[in-house]
């Protein structure tokens, strides 16, 4: 297995890891509170990074044409995925405080 390759899956085990690692933070509730969906953002948007790592090592040429495309559209999408789930995360922190804020 070449160094590239190894590389790769290095790095999509721990996207994967850090995916499990949001998933268990979501898993035990999302408090509608300020610091906690940014803490939410911030895992989501740590998920999305790595994914997009991984999809970046996969678009290069020694690796793209050993690797089913499948999986380099996953690591797409889930890139895509998790950062969206960090906009929508910080967009909901910041108009809840946004609102609290006024109201006062």
């Amino acid at each position: 297995m070449s160094p590239s390759m190894l590389s790769m899956l290095i790095k999509m085990t721990l996207a994967q890891a850090q995916e499990c690692l949001f998933e268990k933070i979501a898993l035990s509730g999302i408090r509608n509170e300020f610091f906690s969906l940014l803490k939410m953002a911030h895992e989501a948007a740590k998920v999305g990074d790595t994914y997009h790592q991984v999809h970046q090592s996969m678009s290069q040429t020694p690796i793209k044409d050993n690797v089913p495309f499948f999986w380099s559209t996953m690591a797409q999408v889930k890139t895509n995925h998790y950062r969206s789930l960090a906009h929508y995360f910080l967009a909901t922190a910041l108009l809840d405080h946004q609102r609290k804020s006024s109201s006062r």
